[in-house]
């Protein structure tokens, strides 16, 4: 269906694990912060605002990494929903796809000529359903497999590594 090439990380992949890390940074210094001020408020007992202070970093930790998940998770499943819908069109209604691209193509600014040309040639290849999914959804869901892992632990690292500043202060 879609090619399983290595290659390097788009800027998609880069971009959602800059922005699980800023999420997980931000949500580690605002987090621990409240928790040391309120218990510090509290008491003066600094056993006590250590224990909250570490209950809070594990919890927040632990919520972090399973909103990530699920978030991630959602994502990856409505992009291989996509990818199966554009395989069944492919499958069922060719020249109609064909059409679609021929569209596209059109729509950039290049000749029919040119245009049936592009469908043709892209259409022939191994990873059709790619490219379609790529003109529909103007994007490429064929990098999602380590996303998961990659985004929460990042999400988790950044937590614990931000938060762990406040909690030692």
């Amino acid at each position: 269906m879609l090619n399983k090439r290595k290659k390097k990380a788009t800027m998609e992949e880069k971009m959602n694990v800059l922005r699980a890390g800023v999420l997980g940074s931000n949500d580690g210094i605002l987090t621990v912060v409240g928790v040391l001020f309120s218990v510090g408020a509290a008491t003066s007992n600094r056993f006590t605002i250590l224990i909250a202070g570490l209950a809070d970093l594990v919890a927040c930790a632990l919520s972090m990494s399973a909103g990530e998940y699920a978030s991630v998770s959602v994502q990856r499943d409505t992009e291989k929903s996509a990818v199966e819908e554009e395989a069944t069109n492919l499958k069922n209604n060719y020249s109609e796809q064909i059409n679609i691209v021929k569209q596209y193509y059109q729509n950039k600014g290049v000749s029919l000529q040119t245009a049936n040309l592009i469908a043709k040639q892209l259409m022939e290849k191994e990873d059709r359903v790619a490219t379609l999914v790529n003109i529909k959804y103007g994007t490429v869901f064929e990098s999602m497999d380590g996303s998961l892992v990659i985004d929460v632990f990042c999400s988790i690292g950044w937590f614990i590594s931000f938060s762990s500043n406040d909690l030692c202060s």
